[in-house]
């Protein structure tokens, strides 16, 4: 209950930072006015033929880490981390959405990290800008991170993980789930 209610806070506190409004409540729904019939019949479309609607603009193939995955292990210095740790990566064209969760020394405090970054591939590593995030430390501080902060990360991809490398010999091993 402790670390819904730090998740909560901290969520809150980094939206409230941002001068979004947040409740524990959704909204309630808009009304949406009737639609009227169309006096015009739809097209029929022929297989294969394109949709009328799309875009003739050619998309550029995806990169081989764009996917969304969950966390499989994490090396600390070369050694596996004996601490259970949950976590997911979701990686689209330009965004990197990051979530971990790990019982931390005390169990009132667990840590946690979240965030999103814009990504773009160089030669042999990724160049990443903090968009949005935090994470918290063993005493249970919340600590927002700078927007705007750039980063260089080593990524691989390894028969349908990705490896994330931290500082020294210590990653985080996530396996392809979609």
């Amino acid at each position: 209950m402790k670390m819904l209610m730090l998740l909560g806070v901290a969520v809150g506190g980094v939206l409230g930072a941002s001068g979004v409004a947040w409740s524990a409540q959704d909204p309630a729904p808009a009304e949406r006015p009737a639609e009227k019939p169309t006096q015009e019949p739809a097209e029929k479309q022929e297989p294969g033929q394109k949709d009328p609607g799309t875009s003739s603009v050619k998309r550029l193939p995806r990169d081989p880490i764009e996917g969304v995955y969950r966390l499989l292990s994490r090396m600390i210095d070369g050694v596996p981390d004996p601490n259970a740790v949950r976590g997911y990566v979701a990686v689209t064209r330009r965004h990197m959405l990051l979530c971990l969760a790990a019982r931390g020394p005390d169990p009132d405090y667990p840590l946690l990290r979240a965030g999103v970054r814009e990504w773009q591939r160089r030669k042999r590593s990724f160049d990443t800008i903090v968009q949005m995030g935090f994470y918290t430390d063993a005493d249970g501080e919340v600590h927002v991170e700078e927007p705007g902060t750039s980063q260089v990360r080593r990524i691989d991809v390894i028969r349908g993980k990705l490896r994330i490398w931290q500082e020294g010999n210590s990653y985080l091993e996530f396996e392809r789930i979609e």
